[in-house]
């Protein structure tokens, strides 16, 4: 989204029957001073809940601020979205490596979940904030885990660099991306996601998907996320877990939201109870969570 005016979210993988339950869009914006929260999503503007405030991710301004809105009302499914109106200095589609001017914008994701017959019944549990690396936070959900285990993990970290190696992603303290790890070995945040505009060292924006059922024991309700660095600024915007806890139920589960302080993490959402799996997109990347 850097120096972009606009850009574009694909999504894909929802299964034909589901029904949207709730969607979410996160973003990440630096700047002197608080720029506003509006953004558009096909046209509609929403505006945005200041969830999380750090350090510039050094880039010589002096605050990032990362937003949270609902969106439900207009994702109806599989297709390309087009994201607009959040604040941006430069609409040139420039390498921001050549051109900088103040509001920076890094990156958003749509996070979008739903709800089949067919599908077993999940945990679903999303962070946001704005954690500068090196962090690690514990996610809870309150129905155990079941067996065989099925769990997924999503980290969406903002402004990875091709040119600055050796980050990493943690779970259940184990490396599972970056060095020491099959996934990504050299680096797990390299700012791979998609870009429309130019650019010399990559997106500024990673989502990362992992199946980490291998380190989910059956009963449990409770797991740690971390991301880590060497020599690249990035920071944890966003995290998304999915853990199977029971068997197709049938559609129609009670939702269940709370909000819950965690360290420098602006609050966790949980949302459990339902039949439901996720689909969360990164804007520029084409995957799906499910």
């Amino acid at each position: 989204m850097r120096n972009e005016p606009w850009d574009l979210i694909t999504i894909e993988g929802i299964p034909a029957g589901a029904r949207i339950v709730k969607a979410f869009l996160v973003w990440n914006i630096m700047n002197d001073t608080q720029p506003p929260a509006t953004i558009k999503v096909n046209g509609t503007e929403f505006t945005g809940t200041v969830v999380g405030t750090s350090g510039d991710y050094c880039w010589d301004v002096d605050y990032s601020y990362t937003y949270l809105a609902d969106v439900t009302p207009v994702i109806v499914g599989n297709g390309v979205y087009n994201i607009s109106g959040y604040p941006t200095g430069l609409t040139d589609f420039s390498d921001p490596w050549v051109s900088a001017e103040p509001p920076l914008a890094e990156g958003a994701s749509l996070i979008v979940i739903y709800e089949h017959e067919l599908e077993p019944l999940r945990a679903i549990v999303f962070a946001v904030g704005n954690d500068w690396a090196p962090s690690e936070y514990t996610i809870t959900w309150d129905k155990p885990a079941v067996t065989p285990v099925e769990a997924k993990n999503t980290w969406i970290v903002v402004d990875g660099q091709n040119n600055a190696p050796n980050d990493v992603a943690e779970f259940n303290n184990v490396v599972v991306a970056g060095p020491g790890a099959t996934i990504r070995p050299n680096d797990a945040f390299p700012g791979a996601d998609h870009r429309t505009g130019a650019s010399s060292y990559g997106a500024l924006w990673d989502t990362l998907t992992i199946d980490v059922s291998d380190l989910v024991s059956g009963g449990s309700t409770s797991a740690t996320v971390g991301i880590d660095w060497e020599s690249d600024c990035i920071g944890l915007v966003a995290d998304v877990f999915s853990v199977r806890i029971g068997f197709a139920a049938g559609v129609g589960g009670e939702i269940i939201v709370e909000e819950k302080a965690y360290s420098e993490v602006s609050f966790i959402a949980t949302i459990i109870g339902v039949t439901a799996v996720i689909a969360a997109m990164v804007i520029f990347k084409e995957s799906a969570l499910t």
